[in-house]
């Protein structure tokens, strides 16, 4: 059954407010989404249609200035993580094939993301755990721009683990399973 299109909206706008921003997962995020400088683009079509789909994202980049970066949502298709990597792996060559290298990039997110040699209850899989699978189109001129204005951003993932490591395996699964931040919010107001 396909989900309303405003719920997935609401459910991926929550989680990027109330996880990745609260507990500043990625201290990039903030100022693009308060300045409404995403484009949500949800895709719930045949499979077939994902390469077009996704070479058309990167092309929606290319001539709209006024969007700084895309998250492409898949909240029908790709619930495997492991069918997952393969739209990963088809995301990476269209950039590739496209002469899009050094220009974008696709950072991954899905609800049973798990790091290689990680387990389950590893609570550093949730930094890359959001409520659908999802891409994150990027442009690497932005990332430069962000580096330059917040400085080095090499200890963002340890500093993510440990402060998601403080919270706890079970708190994080309750909050992704049940879409309620308000317990991680009133754990880490500021968690750095």
């Amino acid at each position: 059954m396909t989900q309303p299109t405003q719920l997935i909206l609401s459910k991926t706008q929550s989680w990027i407010r109330d996880f990745i921003i609260t507990l500043n997962v990625c201290p990039f995020a903030a100022a693009v989404f308060n300045e409404n400088k995403i484009a949500y683009r949800i895709f719930q079509k045949d499979k077939n249609q994902c390469q077009p789909f996704l070479f058309n994202s990167i092309r929606e980049l290319d001539t709209k200035t006024n969007i700084e970066t895309s998250l492409l949502i898949f909240p029908e298709m790709y619930n495997d993580f492991y069918d997952f990597l393969e739209l990963i792996q088809i995301g990476e060559d269209i950039i590739v094939d496209g002469n899009y290298e050094g220009v974008y990039q696709f950072a991954s997110f899905h609800p049973s993301y798990r790091f290689e040699n990680s387990n389950e209850e590893d609570a550093e899989n949730y930094t890359n755990r959001s409520p659908y699978p999802m891409l994150h189109l990027i442009r690497e001129k932005s990332i430069t721009e962000a580096i330059e204005k917040y400085g080095p951003t090499e200890n963002i993932p340890t500093d993510n683990i440990n402060n998601l490591k403080k919270i706890g395996y079970q708190k994080l699964k309750h909050a992704f399973t049940n879409s309620d931040w308000s317990p991680l919010k009133n754990k880490f107001q500021n968690p750095f």
